[in-house]
């Protein structure tokens, strides 16, 4: 019995090791196989590159700001029947296009193609110049109600007001552009937003006539900074109509962690010489402010050197974002208040060029 089991042990080793082997080749021809099922990339670089990309746009974008308004109602007077009212109009500061730019610099890896950039967005408006958005004296009808002013010092006959603002934002983005059709591609990606704004906004209220009586002239001034960092991911979608022309449309949303600093002063002018601060108040705090993004446009590109070792694009897309709970300026006993934490708008042109190497 025992001869016949030692007779046994070396054709259990062979059996074993026959598995064994047959399981790893199976492993191998499933990875074989899940690889050539891969989508292929579309930015695989070529092997004289060093697989590197810059690239800088020009930004001609308007900029809004919901709530952010110098006075909140016009309308015929208190106490008036519903009949006789009258339907009241908003003023809102002159919002004007602004100049910015963005540069990026990015790397595609041999690693299946996936790639890495950051990229920084840079827009600043610092007009102050005082436009003159109300006068009572130009025909309108109803009485004005000064949105940042207390309710007793509220009707005003004129108002002038100024917005200024600056934007930074850096982008950090990992993705793989792949096709999904003959014609198209998408590349999804996911990394880090980060952002920093300022911005002020000043009334200038007057009522009467200077040195007769019942004259007033109030500022009311605030200014508002943040800074933010948080989560960001979205998909990039582009359809090639052939080698060289490209539609192409971005998406994506952010979640930024956001420190708030807002301080607001209204200050009595009436008396040039002794001008007093009526109320002065400050508010820090945190929140999230999501931010949406999105672009479409038109790409002209073209390979060149050795093995099209080098690539030139350039591009045109019409860009819009929108960064919610941005205006928090507080409005203290006004007839009209404002919703704050409002939404923050901005949009335009974009035009820029991009060198592969």
């Amino acid at each position: 019995m025992e001869t016949n089991l030692k007779k046994l042990l070396p054709m259990l080793g062979v059996m074993l090791t026959s598995f064994t082997l047959v399981q790893a080749d199976d492993m191998d021809y499933q990875q074989n196989q899940t690889a050539t099922k891969v989508n292929p990339a579309a930015n695989q670089p070529s092997e004289d590159a060093y697989g590197a990309y810059i690239y800088a746009d020009y930004l001609y974008w308007v900029v809004n700001e919901q709530s952010a308004v110098g006075v909140s109602g016009i309308f015929e007077g208190l106490g008036v029947s519903s009949a006789d009212a009258y339907r009241g109009k908003t003023f809102y500061p002159k919002f004007e296009g602004i100049n910015g730019f963005d540069v990026g610099l990015g790397m595609t890896f041999d690693h299946d193609a996936w790639d890495l950039y950051v990229e920084y967005t840079w827009l600043y408006k610092n007009n102050k110049n005082w436009h003159h958005v109300y006068s009572a004296s130009e025909g309108e009808e109803g009485t004005a109600v000064a949105t940042f002013l207390p309710y007793d010092l509220s009707f005003v006959d004129n108002i002038y007001t100024y917005w200024t603002y600056q934007f930074n934002n850096i982008d950090l983005d990992c993705g793989r552009d792949f096709f999904v059709g003959h014609y198209f591609t998408l590349r999804p990606h996911a990394g880090f937003k980060f952002a920093w704004t300022q911005k002020t906004l000043n009334n200038n209220y007057i009522s009467g006539v200077e040195g007769e009586e019942g004259y007033s002239n109030f500022d009311s001034k605030g200014h508002q900074k943040f800074w933010g960092a948080g989560i960001r991911g979205g998909v990039d979608p582009t359809f090639y109509l052939n080698d060289n022309w490209q539609f192409f449309s971005t998406a994506a949303v952010a979640f930024p962690w956001t420190h708030m600093e807002v301080s607001q002063q209204v200050i009595d002018n009436t008396d040039e010489e002794n001008p007093m601060t009526y109320q002065y108040f400050n508010n820090h705090f945190w929140l999230v402010t999501p931010v949406i993004e999105g672009s479409f446009g038109l790409r002209w590109k073209v390979k060149f050197g050795d093995n099209d070792c080098y690539a030139f694009a350039l591009n045109a897309a019409w860009e819009e974002q929108v960064w919610f709970n941005q205006n928090n300026w507080t409005i203290v006993d006004s007839i009209a208040s404002p919703v704050t934490g409002g939404i923050l708008t901005q949009q335009g042109l974009k035009v820029g060029l991009r060198f592969d190497f």
